[in-house]
């Protein structure tokens, strides 16, 4: 777990500070006519977003981690907090809106409150929000991060 932590902190790295200034440093050092220095810059700039697109990890982003996740309507973490077992399906809906999804498993039901695919230009880990209940009432709420 510890070695996937590490590859998805790297790889933010990457794609939040070594892209970014690579680009920069490329175009300024292109703009001051230092030619050598700009396809340095330039190199470094491709080879770390090519690094970054093919390597197939999804990333957590340490900066902003719900990056790539929407939340249903009305949504909050503060108020997901407030979630406690026992409460009823009508106590959840006053506190956290309609949920994006209603799945049914047996006697249990889970409402989801957020998805994957909110940013649109890369693709990052993101945060799922979910209350499980049974006869109506909450027996579960799971919050997770989810690579896929």
């Amino acid at each position: 777990m510890l070695v996937f932590q590490l590859i998805h902190a790297a790889l933010a790295f990457v794609i939040l500070v070594v892209v970014p200034v690579s680009l920069v440093s490329s175009i300024v050092a292109v703009a001051k006519k230092k030619w050598k220095a700009g396809s340095y810059f330039g190199t470094a700039f491709i080879a770390s977003l090519l690094l970054y697109i093919t390597s197939g990890f999804e990333s957590y982003c340490f900066i902003f981690p719900s990056i790539d996740t929407r939340y249903a309507e009305g949504f909050s973490e503060k108020a997901f907090a407030q979630v406690r077992v026992g409460m009823t399906k009508g106590e959840v809906l006053s506190l956290l809106g309609a949920p994006l999804g209603d799945a049914f498993a047996q006697a249990s039901s889970q409402w989801t409150f957020s998805q994957d695919g909110k940013c649109t230009w890369a693709d990052w880990a993101w945060l799922g929000r979910t209350i499980v209940f049974r006869d109506d009432r909450v027996v579960e709420k799971i919050s997770r991060v989810w690579y896929d």
